[in-house]
């Protein structure tokens, strides 16, 4: 009785106390640090190297039918995913497909979350043909969201048996600690869709039944390469929409002929006098070039229809104001005259994040008024943070 006592104490206690594993990252002393279109030059500059995956389905932490190995290095100022993935013949990895929208091929997948809490994670996943999607993901505010974009570059080459991928993410296109010591929170997996069943593969043993969203995830410590000198960043677009409308009509046998011209002039600002501070506005703006909306029924309707965010100003940096429970909900702001994003971070430790936007001339039905008059509308959401 003892014994099995004993034995049970110990796997509790194995339970709580077990940590995700943790690699050190060392930083390539290579000066020439960008993109390169040689897949096989990030083979051989990882710092890290991994070829020994685990299948997780259909098994549970077997040998995988395929081969997969996985390069991770910090060269400059950027951190670097490099891939080999073994096929074979009848494996499907010329399927076409298109930006967040991957066909049904051979995917390999990376989640990270530069804080290493795994509350907001970044994520990529590429396949054969270099479609890629990407997004934020949180577990606990709507899981995926493909509508946010961050940048990076990305290569892929099929050869014989084997296919790579590389994956080139700067630091200055995610929202990362300022501190020089990093540790990243990252998943790497691949789904491979075979003839009868999909096939996943992971880089660590996952135990299916775990709800820990660290489970099967690795930790990356490095140190981020200091920049010599603080670049300041200033950035000016400016817009310009023209409209021209020809109007014709007889009405009761008079003519009613009239031309319209119009035309507004828009100019957005970004300044960065460091890189944990950011300004941005924008007057004007020209949300015209943005993807149309998906047509969806507005009758009878349960509850409120619930549209993404797409334009590019209130994208830009919003997961600084993502919340288990969605407490700003941008859409809300319909055709702002001028608006204001301001982020900064001090001493690694506090954040303070802005938001301000002015429209003009709302009409009062969009409040619940039934009297019929127009205002102007202010929006101001000021947020801070305080990491542990």
């Amino acid at each position: 009785m003892r014994k099995y006592l004993l034995f049970f104490l110990f796997f509790i206690s194995f339970s709580l106390f077990s940590e995700t594993l943790s690699f050190k990252l060392a930083v390539s002393k290579n000066k020439d640090c960008g993109f390169k279109k040689n897949i096989e030059y990030y083979l051989d500059c990882g710092s890290f190297k991994r070829d020994k995956f685990f299948q997780i389905k259909p098994g549970e932490n077997i040998k995988p039918s395929r081969k997969t190995e996985v390069r991770v290095c910090v060269c400059g100022n950027a951190i670097i995913f490099a891939f080999k993935c073994e096929y074979k013949k009848g494996d499907r990895i010329n399927q076409p497909g298109e930006r967040d929208a991957l066909g049904d091929n051979d995917i390999v997948s990376i989640e990270f979350d530069p804080f290493g809490k795994g509350t907001n994670f970044y994520y990529i996943n590429i396949d054969p043909l270099n479609n890629v999607s990407d997004g934020l993901y949180s577990p606990f505010s709507g899981g995926y969201n493909s509508d946010f974009d961050f940048i990076f570059k990305s290569k892929t080459v099929v050869k014989r048996k084997y296919w790579y991928a590389v994956i080139y993410i700067p630091f200055s296109s995610i929202n990362i600690p300022s501190s020089s010591k990093q540790k990243w929170l990252v998943g790497i997996h691949r789904t491979i869709p075979l003839k009868n069943y999909r096939e996943e593969e992971n880089i660590v043993k996952k135990d299916r039944n775990s709800n820990d969203i660290k489970d099967g995830m690795v930790y990356f410590e490095f140190i981020k390469p200091e920049k010599k000198a603080r670049q300041k960043r200033l950035k000016l677009i400016p817009s310009l929409v023209v409209s021209h409308l020809k109007h014709d009509e007889e009405f009761f046998g008079n003519a009613d002929n009239y031309n319209s011209d119009k035309g507004d002039l828009g100019l957005t600002v970004e300044y960065s006098p460091s890189t944990n501070t950011v300004f941005k506005g924008t007057i004007h703006p020209d949300f015209s070039q943005v993807e149309a909306d998906d047509t969806y029924q507005r009758v009878n309707n349960r509850y409120p229809v619930y549209l993404r965010e797409k334009r590019p100003f209130f994208m830009d940096g919003m997961e600084s104001f993502s919340t288990p429970f969605e407490l700003l909900y941008t859409r809300r702001i319909v055709k702002p005259e001028y608006g204001l994003k301001f982020s900064t971070k001090l001493k690694n430790k506090y954040g303070i994040y802005l938001i301000s936007a002015m429209e003009k001339d709302v009409p009062s039905e969009r409040f619940g008024y039934s009297d019929e008059f127009k205002k102007d509308v202010y929006w101001n959401v000021v947020r801070t943070t305080y990491n542990l």
